[in-house]
């Protein structure tokens, strides 16, 4: 089994820095003109709504396919800590998610209303 390298925090942030491009990370650059609103949404928010361990663990996990006990041991963290953080990243996503659906569907029925009054 190949050794596992040890990444601080900080050496890590070259992997989610803001001038990286997420969708192109994320999918593939072939992938990116296929991406539908709803991801593209998405991927706003992760570059938008999370703390940079909450998106550095999530690109972990689910691009790289690491597992907890994989992100635990590079980062020298419990394994309880990087679920959580992850799960917290989840959640903020799920929330940012619903509050911009809301306000695309309050904002629809407010022109809808208006141009009706005209």
């Amino acid at each position: 089994m190949a050794a596992i390298k040890n990444i601080s925090y900080e050496q890590s942030q070259h992997y989610i820095s803001g001038e990286r491009d997420t969708e192109r990370e994320a999918l593939g650059e072939n992938e990116v003109q296929h991406i539908t609103e709803g991801e593209r949404v998405l991927m706003r928010l992760l570059d938008d709504s999370l703390t940079v361990k909450q998106k550095c663990y999530l690109m972990l996990y689910y691009k790289d396919g690491l597992t907890v006990r994989e992100i635990a041991d590079r980062f020298s963290v419990a394994p309880s800590t990087v679920s959580r953080t992850i799960t917290r990243g989840r959640k903020r996503i799920a929330g940012e998610a619903a509050r911009h659906t809301l306000k695309r569907i309050i904002s629809r029925k407010e022109d809808d209303n208006g141009s009706s009054h005209k």
